[in-house]
């Protein structure tokens, strides 16, 4: 659970490097892993990535909350949102082309 942001940011910089290697670990580790083995780790990788502070996720939500609670949000206005928004669809779209670029390659 721990990796999971560190796996998810590293591939995302480096799609054609790292996001290489750790799709073929991963692929190695459906193959030979049990579904319940296999299911839990996709539930906690999933958790970790979930909770992260980021706009468009759960933890991102929860930062939100208590940032309204306490006052701060009059130091950030809801447009400085947007560029934080903007890295994680870049991040997405960075692990699209280093899975498609994996497919292709096997």
């Amino acid at each position: 659970m721990t990796s999971a942001p560190y796996q998810f940011f590293a591939g995302a910089w480096s799609p054609l490097d790292k996001a290489q290697s750790l799709l073929s670990a991963g692929s190695a580790f459906v193959r030979n892993a049990g579904f319940i083995v296999l299911l839990s780790v996709i539930a906690a990788k999933h958790c970790a990535l979930n909770a992260m502070p980021l706009t468009a996720l759960n933890g991102g939500d929860a930062v939100s909350a208590i940032a309204r609670h306490i006052g701060l949000t009059r130091w950030w206005p809801k447009r400085a949102t947007m560029p934080l928004f903007f890295c994680l669809f870049g991040a997405f779209i960075s692990w699209a082309l280093a899975i498609v670029v994996y497919v292709l390659s096997t």
